[in-house]
């Protein structure tokens, strides 16, 4: 990474934040603290590295990029670096080979434009631009805090604007998600639509196709799993069982999102336990003896009662805000059955008492508040079918588990399997 510096610098820390491994590519993200030895100055950059990295390197891409590709005031001399001898290639952020609207979408004075026609705010000016969650490859969630002189004056704050004139003005804050495919449009139809519907989501503000960018309104609060030592998280787990029962209350249109089928969910979860079934021989026997009592009960599951279903409900896609919950990221919302919504968030609420306690059960109260205030308002659903799911959502938090488990220390990781095992016998 030293090549990456100008000047005197060093580097004092690498903390990996994320990694993925597979049998045929490594990839992880690296916060960076780079010291400068004179100065006595720093700043950390994120750095992103995957191998192999040539699939990513097209012809015409000279193997080092230079900053100035990048931010103007970056103190890296490079924005990536391909190593040819490990075939391993480094990106500095918001460098990003497949996500190439990174680099605009961190330039302050490009999106100033575009932040100014999108929103109701006159003579804008970006205070701070942040990184919320950052998927290599994949998607990037970006929040700009900005000054602007709204239409009618409503709060007489004063700052100076670019031309040296001073007017009232008011700080807004805004969250843009931006995509490797174009479906930033699709999800921001989906938002506008449970928003009309009643269901507490971000207003979509607007959708940039050629940016990729999907933009938002910011929301107050933290996320529900920040909860989870206060003495009112039982009372926001049974908030959030009535908000998800909201949604699956909605009456359906089958054109508004894509239907997937249980057996779509099945095939899926085959795959991982025959990839961990090659991965751990001495541990398969057990897991895929489970699997199979899973797998059976998903075959008996009634479509009939599919309804619309987030797709990824858990604790961190829960906002609260004074004891309200929002939802937020609605990429999988999709027509299934609404148990796997259910299963899932018991699933990663074992997952969190993991790692609070070393235990998955040490929130069963918490579960159980959750299932019994959902299926008060959900009745159709079975208990039967939500433990079947739970458990499914069990095994696929150890498999997630257990490819990060090098990098993450010595959590009893296998006690999701006995977790698993224990709800097929409720």
């Amino acid at each position: 990474l030293l090549p990456f510096c100008c000047g005197n610098w060093i580097i004092q820390k690498c903390s990996c934040t994320w990694a993925k491994y597979e049998t045929s590519e490594r990839r992880a993200i690296y916060y960076v603290d780079f010291d400068e030895v004179d100065t006595n100055q720093h700043f950390t950059e994120i750095i992103y590295l995957i191998s192999p990295g040539q699939k990513l390197m097209t012809p015409d891409m000279p193997e080092t990029g230079e900053i100035k590709l990048c931010l103007a005031d970056s103190r890296l001399k490079m924005s990536y670096k391909y190593i040819v001898s490990l075939d391993l290639l480094i990106q500095v952020f918001p460098t990003d080979i497949t996500l190439p609207q990174l680099r605009f979408l961190f330039d302050p004075k490009k999106m100033l434009p575009y932040l100014q026609a999108h929103t109701a705010l006159n003579n804008l000016a970006i205070d701070k631009i942040t990184t919320l969650k950052y998927k290599p490859e994949k998607r990037c969630v970006i929040k700009y805090d900005i000054y602007g002189k709204p239409p009618q004056f409503k709060n007489e704050t004063i700052i100076a604007n670019y031309n040296g004139t001073v007017s009232p003005a008011i700080k807004e804050s805004f969250v843009g998600k931006t995509y490797d495919k174009d479906q930033g449009d699709n999800v921001y139809r989906k938002m506008r639509f449970l928003l009309k519907a009643g269901i507490s989501v971000p207003k979509p503000i607007s959708y940039i196709p050629e940016l990729k960018l999907l933009l938002m309104e910011a929301l107050p609060g933290r996320e529900l799993k920040s909860f989870v030592n206060t003495s009112n998280f039982p009372l926001l787990i049974g908030n959030a069982a009535r908000s998800i029962a909201g949604l699956h209350r909605l009456p359906v249109d089958q054109g508004m999102a894509e239907v997937v089928s249980m057996e779509v969910k099945r095939c899926k979860f085959s795959l991982e336990v025959e990839w961990f079934n090659n991965e751990n021989p001495s541990l398969a026997k057990r897991v895929v003896k489970l699997s199979q009592k899973i797998i059976r009960g998903l075959e008996k599951f009634d479509s009939k009662t599919n309804t619309y279903i987030h797709g990824e409900f858990d604790l961190s896609q829960l906002l609260v805000s004074h004891n309200k919950i929002w939802f937020v990221d609605f990429d999988k919302l999709c027509i299934s059955h609404q148990a796997t919504d259910v299963g899932r968030f018991l699933a990663y609420l074992s997952r969190l008492s993991l790692r609070q306690n070393g235990n998955p059960c040490q929130l069963a109260r918490e579960e159980e508040i959750f299932l019994e205030t959902y299926l008060s308002l959900c009745p159709d659903v079975s208990k039967r079918e939500v433990f079947i799911c739970q458990a499914m959502e069990c095994l696929k938090v150890f498999f997630i588990l257990y490819r990060r488990r090098k990098m993450k220390g010595n959590l009893p990781i296998e006690t999701m399997v006995d977790k698993a095992e224990s709800v097929l016998t409720v």
